[in-house]
C-alpha cells in the first residue's frame, strides 16, 4: 500500500507518539523506516527521549550509517508559542481580558513549554469546567481558574499526569476504561453496551400494571424505556469521554483509548484478578453474540479466554489456533500464551490434547531460536508418544530433534527411546 501510494506522488505518514507506543508500533516504525531507501516516502516520528528506548536506539545507529534516519531536536514552545495556541482554540474571558492574557504565561511556566503538558492541563481545565464550551471557542471562568491554581500543583511523573486526568470519572466511565484498556484494542460500541457494570442501571419505581393484556403490554413498554434510556446514558459517557480526549472513535465505528500511555495507567491500578475477570467476561459476551463473534478471530476469543484463565473456553478456542499460532505468529507473546494454555489445560487435559500442546510448544521455541527450551517440550512430546504408541507423534518428535541437532550441532540432542529401538 505505501509503495503504489508513493508510486504518484511523495507520501508522508506520521506515526505520532513513539515515547509511549507499544512494541508493535515500535517494530512497525522501525520496519518501515528501514525499508523505504529507494521510494519517495517520508517517515515522521516524534519522541521525547529517543536515547531511553532501546529499539529506536539501535534504529538510530544503523540508520544514520546508512543516511536513512535523521533526529531532529525540536525546542520548546515558547511564551509566544503557548499563546498562539490558546488564541487557536478560542480561549477568552467574557469579563476578564487580564486573565484571558495571563494565561498562556502560566501555562508555559507550569509546562516548561512541553507540549504534552500544556495540552493535558488544557484539558484538565475543561475538565474541571473551568474552560466551557462557547460556540466554536472556549470561556475562561476567571474566579474559578484562580481559586483552582491557587492550589494547584503538577503531578511529578507522565503516569501521574494521566491518573490526575482519571480522577472524578463516573464508574461506569472507569469501567468502560478499564475494559479498553484489558482489551488492548478498539472494541464496538454493541460489545460494551453489554459489559456488566458500563450502563448503569436506576431501580425503577413500583409499578403495578393492570392484569391481561394489559399488563404485558406495560411490563414491555416499561422494559423498551428503560433500555431506551440505558443506550442514551451510554451514548452520553461515550461523549463525554471523547471530550476528555480519552476516547477516540475509529473509522470503522469502534472505540479506543486515545494513547497507549492511558493505557499503562489504567493497567497500572487494576490488580491480576480483576484484569482475568474482565478477559473473562469479554470471552463469554463474544461467544454469546453471534453479531458481535463476527467482529472476531477465534484467536481473539482463545487469548481473552486464556488470560482470563476459563479453562473450558481456553480447550474450546485454544487448541482451535495451535498450528495457526506457530505457523503465522512465531514470535514471545505467542509462547506465552501457549505455555499458560499449557498451564491452564495440563491439569485435565487427554493424551491427545498434551501431544499438540508439547509439539506447539516445541516448534514456537525452536522458531525463535530457543534451542535448550524447544529440545525440552520435543522430548516431553516423545515421550508421551511412546507411551500412547503414536507412531506419527513419535517420528515427528524424532524428526524435530534431529534438526535441533543440525542447528546446534550436537549430535547429543537425537534421543532414540526405547520404544523405538524395539521397533527397530
Amino acid at each position: 500500500r505505501v509503495r503504489s501510494s508513493a508510486a504518484s506522488d511523495v507520501y508522508k505518514r506520521q506515526i505520532d507518539d513513539l515515547q509511549s507506543a507499544n512494541s508493535p508500533t515500535l517494530h512497525l516504525f522501525c520496519f518501515l523506516a528501514t525499508r523505504l531507501r529507494n521510494l519517495p516516502v517520508l517517515l515522521v516520528g516524534t519522541v521525547q527521549r529517543a536515547e531511553g528506548i532501546p529499539a529506536l536506539q539501535r534504529l538510530i545507529t544503523l540508520g544514520r550509517r546508512h543516511g536513512d534516519v535523521h533526529l531532529l531536536s525540536l525546542p520548546p514552545l515558547s511564551v509566544e508559542d503557548v499563546s498562539m495556541l490558546t488564541s487557536f482554540l478560542g480561549i477568552a474571558s467574557v469579563s476578564d481580558t487580564w486573565a484571558a492574557n495571563t494565561l498562556p504565561e502560566w501555562l508555559y511556566e507550569r509546562s516548561s513549554g512541553s507540549p504534552f503538558i500544556v495540552a493535558e492541563i488544557i484539558a484538565q481545565l475543561q475538565t474541571e469546567g473551568i474552560l466551557t464550551p462557547n460556540g466554536n471557542d472556549l470561556r475562561l471562568d476567571v474566579g474559578r481558574w484562580r481559586r483552582w491554581r491557587a492550589t494547584f500543583s503538577l503531578p511529578e511523573t507522565t503516569h501521574d499526569l494521566v491518573a490526575w486526568r482519571l480522577t472524578n470519572l463516573a464508574p461506569n466511565a472507569r469501567i468502560l476504561l478499564n475494559v479498553l484498556a484489558v482489551a488492548n484494542l478498539p472494541l464496538p460500541y454493541k460489545l460494551l453496551r453489554e459489559f456488566p457494570g458500563i450502563v448503569g442501571t436506576n431501580p425503577s419505581p413500583p409499578h403495578r400494571p393492570p392484569d391481561g393484556v394489559a399488563r404485558s403490554t406495560a411490563v414491555t413498554a416499561s422494559q423498551s424505556v428503560a433500555m431506551q434510556g440505558a443506550s442514551d446514558q451510554l451514548l452520553t459517557t461515550v461523549e463525554d469521554l471523547q471530550a476528555r480526549g480519552l476516547v477516540i472513535e475509529t473509522d470503522n465505528e469502534l472505540l479506543a483509548l486515545a494513547h497507549n500511555l492511558l493505557r499503562e495507567t489504567l493497567l497500572h491500578s487494576l490488580s491480576q484478578l480483576r484484569r482475568q475477570d474482565i478477559h473473562r467476561q469479554l470471552a463469554g459476551i463474544i461467544e454469546q453474540c453471534p453479531a458481535l463473534s463476527q467482529h472476531f478471530p477465534v484467536r481473539q476469543v482463545a487469548l481473552h479466554a486464556v488470560a482470563g484463565e476459563d479453562s473450558e473456553r481456553a480447550r474450546q478456542y485454544g487448541l482451535q489456533i495451535l498450528d495457526e499460532l506457530v505457523r503465522d505468529n512465531a514470535n514471545a507473546q505467542t509462547a506465552t500464551f501457549l505455555r499458560h494454555l499449557y498451564d491452564l489445560l495440563a491439569p485435565t487435559a487427554a493424551p491427545d490434547e498434551m501431544l499438540r500442546l508439547t509439539s506447539a510448544l516445541g516448534r514456537i521455541h525452536q522458531s525463535l531460536g530457543q534451542l535448550e527450551e524447544a529440545t525440552s517440550w520435543h522430548r516431553q512430546h516423545l515421550e508421551l508418544a511412546d507411551k500412547l504408541a503414536d507412531l506419527s507423534a513419535r517420528a515427528a518428535a524424532h524428526f524435530e530433534l534431529g534438526e535441533l541437532a543440525l542447528v546446534a550441532n550436537d549430535l547429543s540432542l537425537i534421543h532414540i527411546s526405547e520404544p523405538t529401538r524395539q521397533a527397530e
